[in-house]
């Protein structure tokens, strides 16, 4: 009975170490395949990713040259306008000038003008003043001598109150006494 059980656990031990060796050469032969798959989807995906690159640069190439001309294109435009604008600028500075010319020539001509009338101006004043220092002169003569006049019409009012009294005095005496 020894013997038939040895037997069996040889038979299994054959059977499963079969089984070991068929699972990994069936593993082996999957993974096999399985490269093979991959390397030829990555040799795909790579000839097709190569190939969109290929299109791409080439679009770009297409697109920096189509850039380029209208680039040089609006380049020259640019400096058609910008010549165009200089000479602009510099008939409006030739413009500004002139007229800035003209206009101190007039704050000149203004200025002279109004120098000869300030100068008429103070002449006219002195001769105003001079006048009337004269006319103050004059006004205080005759303040002086209205004074003078009435100075003696004072004195000779007072005289003749002073003789009215005396005389009122002289009549009071006269009559009451």
């Amino acid at each position: 009975m020894e013997a038939q059980t040895w037997t069996v656990i040889g038979l299994l031990a054959a059977t499963l170490l079969g089984s070991i060796f068929y699972l990994g050469y069936r593993m082996d032969s999957l993974s096999a395949e399985m490269r093979a798959g991959m390397d030829s989807q990555g040799a795909e995906t790579r000839d097709r990713i190569d190939a969109l690159r290929a299109e791409m640069l080439g679009r770009n190439d297409a697109l920096a040259a189509v850039m380029h001309v209208g680039f040089d294109t609006q380049s020259s435009r640019t400096d058609g306008l910008a010549a165009e604008m200089h000479v602009g600028f510099d008939a409006q500075s030739s413009r500004t000038d002139g007229l800035a010319a003209e206009m101190r020539a007039g704050f000149d001509a203004q200025s002279s003008r109004t120098d000869a009338l300030a100068a008429e101006m103070r002449a006219g004043f002195h001769a105003q003043g001079s006048r009337i220092d004269a006319l103050a002169g004059e006004m205080h003569a005759g303040f002086d001598s209205q004074s003078s006049r009435i100075d003696g019409l004072a004195a000779e009012m007072h005289a003749g109150f002073h003789s009215l009294g005396s005389r009122i005095d002289d009549h009071l005496r006269e009559h009451t006494g």
